[in-house]
């Protein structure tokens, strides 16, 4: 359906309309100096839009869009493929850095209290306080725990 204002008529939108209606609108007119934006809701007005454009494109700038998605979408499985990688190795109970180890060592001092403990492994959920926490010395250990 077409709704318009056109600065007149307002009550007969407000009773059409409702908050939370959802609308397909196209940009009108913006006038920055007054931070107004004009939309247009008529299906005429919207009939001159960007997926008409895409298709009216000549061949060799669809090619374009078309390589350009695709090395998006290539990129983007890498890169899903490497953060996959990278959870499933610091979520591994196995390894000298592995959180398993981590509260083996943990739980063999006997002055750490359980406000302490709870922090260390909230803390060691990042691989790199992992390994930092394993590699040090047990007197460094404990002055970290201490500031925790």
């Amino acid at each position: 359906e077409d709704y318009t204002d056109d600065w007149r008529e307002v009550t007969d939108l407000t009773e059409k309309l409702h908050e939370g209606d959802v609308l397909t609108c196209r940009i009108k007119s913006i006038q920055k100096n007054r931070y107004q934006v004009f939309l247009t809701c008529r299906e005429s007005d919207m009939r001159n839009n960007r997926f008409q454009n895409y298709q009216n494109m000549d061949q060799s700038r669809a090619l374009e869009v078309s390589d350009a998605i695709r090395s998006l979408a290539e990129t983007f499985y890498a890169r899903t493929n490497v953060l996959s990688q990278q959870f499933v190795n610091a979520s591994s109970s196995s390894g000298p850095y592995s959180i398993a180890k981590c509260i083996q060592v943990l739980e063999s001092i006997e002055e750490v209290n359980m406000q302490t403990y709870l922090k260390a492994i909230e803390k060691l959920q990042d691989k790199r306080w992992r390994e930092t926490f394993i590699e040090m010395s047990a007197y460094c250990r404990m002055g970290w725990l201490a500031s925790l």
